[in-house]
């Protein structure tokens, strides 16, 4: 158990580095979107999920990897950090894109929606005399 543990541990403060770094760059885009379109209470809400994600990747997590250096001592391997942080890599690509989606997809949603309404044609059957077009 203990050896899974000097694995595991690591291994999840590494992937939750890389996702928490990808969270925040992934923002930036919608944070603008939402500025623009004047959605403040939904951009203060982003804005503290931003400020978490980016605080959390920038210093909250390479703290908790620094003390649990100190606490495995000579059993800390640098392989399951390693693994972590390649494993992630292939996941951050699709996490990026995803906050500017949604924050279009909420943007858009407010908005009021203009419906035009469509002419129906009528059948020839069901044309007056006078309307009967040739084709």
């Amino acid at each position: 158990m203990t050896e899974f543990k000097n694995f595991i541990v690591p291994f999840l403060i590494a992937t939750s580095q890389m996702l928490c770094a990808a969270l925040a760059i992934g923002m930036l885009p919608g944070l603008w979107l939402l500025l623009r379109s004047g959605r403040w209470w939904l951009l203060l809400k982003w804005l503290v999920v931003a400020a978490i994600a980016g605080t959390a990747a920038v210093y909250a997590l390479p703290l908790a990897l620094e003390a649990w250096k100190e606490r495995a001592g000579d059993r800390f391997h640098a392989t399951s950090l390693w693994a972590g942080y390649l494993l992630t890599l292939l996941f951050v690509p699709m996490i990026i894109p995803e906050p500017l989606r949604l924050a279009r997809r909420r943007t858009r949603k407010e908005q009021p929606e203009e419906k035009t309404r469509r002419k129906r044609r009528r059948r020839r059957s069901q044309q007056l005399p006078g309307e009967m077009r040739i084709r």
